[in-house]
């Protein structure tokens, strides 16, 4: 049910996401792409009505990301060169869950600070990267 509402978010926002994209361009529209904080929040859920509203948001906030990368690699990589670089980027999603999956189990079992759970850790602790990397968009941009 929760990834199912995860699409339904991502499905109506896509189109918007990417008209905008084009307007204020690729590497601010990824900046501003903000699924760590949403990713953040689910942590602190409280009811699964919490739960269901994040996930629509977390559809949202990522509805433009992968076409704002690929539009992006078209300006850093001339056309001869951009299907390899998009094959590191698709090969990068089964390495990036192969490594995950290791991390979140890890997270689950070993970590129950102040008395929250492991899997709201998860959430909090795999959240941080994402707003680390909107932040260096911001700074290198």
């Amino acid at each position: 049910m929760l990834s199912g509402i995860f699409f339904i978010g991502y499905f109506f926002f896509e189109v918007p996401s990417n008209m905008n994209m084009h307007k204020v361009g690729a590497w601010k529209w990824i900046a501003r792409i903000s699924w760590g904080l949403v990713v953040i929040l689910k942590g602190f859920a409280q009811t699964t009505m919490h739960l269901y509203i994040l996930r629509f948001l977390l559809g949202v906030a990522e509805a433009g990301f992968f076409p704002g990368i690929i539009l992006y690699l078209t300006y850093l990589f001339r056309a001869r060169e951009r299907g390899r670089a998009t094959a590191v980027l698709l090969l990068a999603l089964p390495i990036g869950g192969l490594i995950g999956a290791h991390v979140s189990t890890w997270i689950l079992d070993n970590i129950s600070w102040f008395g929250m759970a492991g899997w709201r850790w998860m959430f909090i602790l795999e959240g941080i990267p994402a707003i680390i990397r909107n932040c260096c968009c911001f700074l290198f941009n």
